[in-house]
């Protein structure tokens, strides 16, 4: 420790202004994470993986930037004029605005107990932060490679703020589809047929339960986006979804007419092990869902080969009226798939008993886990009291949880 503070006493302001610079250029990559992009799916291995490290990279940046204000407090202190100093000059201001804007949207994402459109217009405060402290550090920096790496992070940040925050608002973005069909499955959930405007630009999905981001141009809704798995096999030129209208947003969907004009970004998402069926040799998997969250089994089992493998499937519904597609189930059955019906307003939640008697003696299997957060913690909590290998644990992103 000693070591250390004797080189900030000989060097204060070049470790002060490098700290400042790595955290301000963590920052700037968090912009280019939040970006909606089939290629960052596909380099990280799922969006949501894109966006886990979204949320590492910004803690780690705002601890660097927090550092570097500790140091300069060590050199210049807290006396009554250095403050005064702050509140007159608007380069150093704009610093302490940005950290303080940070810092509350920090807290705010480690909470998130309001709802999420509240989160979302705080979380876009961090926007105007972070051009106030790409404003600070330019203006502050004295040493040539490190404002030549200020440059470089507005640049990096600049081009991430258009592809992820920019360009999504604007009328042009997305592939032009429309609707074709609009059909009521149940009380609450509607299924959407989607077809191309642009016979050539078809956004297929390549694997089962992949999700595209969908912007409906109605009056309401022109510049919000929402994920929603599809149900279409992979190569159909049609997309389906089954949504439930719960929201604001997604009520909009209740009072849409054929030919409406939906945008689409994607496919997004996927597993490796229901791309491919390799008969009776592949994995068994079991399947727990809950709610909408039915849908990317639904997409997985009109894949082909689905039932070689003999799958088994929960699906917990509030009451039987909230089952979708039973027509379906039935004929899944048929082929010698094990489906449940679990009606929780009669049951609870999935037993311990039920998930035992699932994988007792199959420790081979995929466990795929979807629906509200509550429920896949649930079973995912289940599975691990049973000794089920937490790498063979998936939940509705399909990711090793």
């Amino acid at each position: 420790m000693e070591q250390v503070g004797a080189m900030l006493d000989a060097y204060p302001n070049l470790f002060s202004q490098a700290l400042a610079h790595l955290g301000f250029l963590g920052l700037s990559g968090t912009l280019a994470l939040s970006a909606r992009s089939v290629w960052l799916d596909r380099a990280f291995g799922g969006l949501n993986r894109a966006f886990h490290f979204h949320h590492w990279l910004a803690t780690l940046s705002l601890m660097l930037i927090l550092v570097h204000v500790a140091i300069e407090v060590r050199a210049f202190g807290w006396a009554l004029e250095v403050v005064r100093l702050y509140l007159t000059d608007w380069a150093l201001a704009s610093g302490w605005i940005a950290l303080m804007v940070f810092g509350l949207v920090f807290l705010a994402a480690k909470k998130r107990q309001w709802p999420h459109r509240w989160w979302l217009w705080l979380h876009l405060l961090s926007v105007p932060a972070w051009l106030l402290a790409g404003y600070h550090l330019v203006e502050f920096s004295e040493f040539s490679p490190l404002k030549g790496l200020g440059w470089l992070s507005l640049a990096l940040g600049g081009l991430g703020l258009l592809r992820s925050q920019i360009l999504p608002r604007t009328p042009f973005w997305g592939t032009p589809y429309e609707i074709s069909q609009v059909t009521g499955l149940n009380h609450q959930v509607n299924e959407l047929k989607l077809s191309p405007l642009d016979q050539t630009q078809q956004l297929q999905p390549t694997r089962p339960a992949q999700y595209y981001y969908l912007r409906f141009r109605s009056r309401q809704q022109s510049r919000v986006w929402h994920p929603f798995t599809c149900l279409s096999a992979p190569g159909s030129p049609e997309l389906l979804f089954a949504i439930k209208a719960r929201g604001r947003d997604t009520r909009v969907i209740a009072k849409m007419e054929r030919g409406m004009r939906v945008d689409v970004v994607g496919p997004f998402g996927g597993h490796k092990n229901l791309t491919e069926s390799k008969g009776p040799a592949s994995p068994r998997q079991l399947w727990f869902v809950a709610g909408v969250g039915v849908t990317p089994l639904i997409s997985a089992s009109r894949a082909s080969g689905f039932a070689e493998s003999s799958p088994a499937i929960v699906h917990a519904v509030d009451g039987p009226e909230d089952q979708i597609y039973p027509d379906h189930w039935g004929q899944l059955q048929q082929q010698g798939v094990h489906y449940e019906l679990w009606v929780t307003n009669d049951r609870g939640y999935i037993s311990l008993e039920k998930v035992k008697e699932l994988i007792e003696g199959d420790k081979g299997a995929v466990a795929f886990v979807a629906g509200p957060d509550p429920f896949i913690e649930h079973v995912r909590q289940l599975l691990l009291k049973l000794n089920f290998p937490k790498n063979q644990i998936f939940t509705e992103e399909f990711v090793r949880k």
